[in-house]
């Protein structure tokens, strides 16, 4: 009897063994796959927008898997060499977006200065317009007076008082 329980946990280990290598190996196989569609879609030009599918990994406790054969070691690295690619695009895109936005700044402050001194260049006229108007009132206003006041004898009188 002991034999048999001997001769069952050998070929159990065996098993999980060869499981274990035949999942290393398929997910392994996923993934190279998968790689090798992302080349040629960037070689191709078929993934303009950028698409993230993010898995992680707790660094600090990785010592402890190290000794993990197969598909811990396979999905830590290939997990780790994917954040890489991810972060190096992301910085990119941030650094061309910040470029953008400086140049759109730029462009506005710009545009703002311009109609700054555009509408100093208005009130400018406005004042000088209206410091004229005022000029013309004060004149109008004055020869009203005039002409409101009593002649003088001797003097003849216009025409539009005569009637």
């Amino acid at each position: 009897m002991f034999g048999l329980n001997f001769l069952v946990s050998m070929l159990s280990q065996i098993y999980e063994k060869i499981l274990c290598n035949q999942m290393c190996m398929k997910y392994t196989y996923r993934c190279d796959r998968v790689r090798e569609t992302c080349i040629t879609a960037n070689f191709l030009g078929l993934n303009r927008q950028l698409q993230v599918f993010s898995l992680s990994t707790n660094n600090g406790m990785s010592a402890k898997y190290d000794e993990w054969p197969g598909i811990v070691q396979s999905l830590q690295q290939y997990i780790r060499s994917e954040n890489f690619l991810i972060k190096s695009k992301l910085n990119d895109r941030v650094k061309g977006m910040e470029g953008v936005i400086t140049k759109k700044t730029l462009g506005i402050e710009n545009s703002v200065g311009d109609l700054s001194a555009r509408l100093n260049n208005v009130n400018s006229n406005i004042e000088d317009k209206l410091d004229a108007l005022t000029n013309q009132f004060d004149e109008i206003k004055s020869l009203i007076k005039v002409m409101a006041e009593p002649s003088v004898q001797g003097e003849e009188k216009p025409e539009w008082q005569d009637a």
